[in-house]
Parts: C-alpha cells; structure tokens; sequence
C-alpha cells in the first residue's frame, strides 16, 4: 500500500533530519509461495514535511497470520504506535492516523549509523 502523508511541525523542521523507523511486529509468512520475510527495521526520511513510502499489507488471504507495524516518528516530540495495512485498499493512504492499531507497540531497535549508511541521500 502506497502511504502519502504530511508532517506538520514547526519551520526548522528539516534541520531536525525527521524520519519514521517502521518495522513489523511479527514474521510475514504467505501460506501460498512458504515464502517467510524476517521483520527488519526500515528508515523512511521525511523531507519538507512530505512522507512517500509503499508498505505490504498486513493482513490477506495468503498469509498465515495478520501483523501490524511499529512505527517511531523520529522528530520532536515524535510519537510510538502500531498500525494495520489493510489489503485490498485502493488509492494511496494519506493520513498514518487512519491505519493506526489497538495492538501494544514493541520498540523498535536503533539501527546502527556507521560510516557506510549515516549519510542517506533524499529526493
């Protein structure tokens, strides 16, 4: 599912170097290939206020059971919640809070900033 939303926060807020850490809260196992794909957290920038990203739905047929995602807006005063990517929705998905989940959150580990990955390129 295609998510399109908009970040509101203040004038400096690229100076912060805002982004969302999401990771899935379980295994994504599809039932139908035996494909199985380990939860990794993913660093998605939010750029001039502007969040652009594509998320597998995490519920459908094919798959052995729902999960939800851990997100971590990282920017101040950045919020902790779980969502739900619906399947089968149309369109591009423009507010983080119309996917939001009772599920409990589980913190997302940090991933290492090293030489090789702590300069991301944005578009």
């Amino acid at each position: 599912m295609k998510i399109q939303a908009r970040f509101l926060w203040g004038t400096a807020a690229d100076t912060y170097r805002a982004s969302l850490l999401v990771r899935a809260n379980s295994p994504m196992a599809d039932t139908k290939t035996g494909l199985v794909v380990l939860p990794q957290t993913a660093r998605i920038p939010i750029r001039d206020g502007t969040l652009d990203f594509t998320l597998p739905a995490s519920d459908g047929p094919t798959l052995a059971e729902p999960f939800v995602y851990s997100v971590w807006e990282v920017m101040p005063g950045g919020r902790q919640y779980t969502i739900s990517v619906p399947s089968g929705r149309g369109g591009a998905v423009q507010s983080l809070r119309s996917l939001r989940s009772s599920e409990p959150y589980q913190p997302i580990p940090v991933p290492r900033l090293n030489s090789s990955n702590w300069n991301w390129s944005y578009k």
